[in-house]
């Protein structure tokens, strides 16, 4: 996964994935984590692309839990 935009955001950025953001949150569910917005069902050009948000009531832990989840996730074959 990387940012799909270099310009500076605040709260909420938007990630590319290798795959479908809704896979991802299906799998991320099964670990009661929210996942980010799935971007192609409103935006057909950004398939495969995830609004994340994150702010400062979002604790430290969360974040890594977070990406360590997603990481673990891509990892696996389809």
């Amino acid at each position: 996964m990387k940012r799909a935009f270099d310009g500076p955001f605040f709260n909420e950025f938007t990630l590319e994935f290798p795959r479908s953001v809704r896979i991802i949150n299906g799998e991320l569910l099964k670990e009661k984590i929210a996942g980010p917005l799935a971007l192609g069902t409103t935006y057909p050009e950004l398939t495969k692309h995830g609004l994340v948000c994150v702010t400062e009531t979002t604790p430290r832990a969360e974040i890594e839990r977070f990406a360590a989840a997603v990481k673990n996730i891509l990892s696996k074959p389809l």
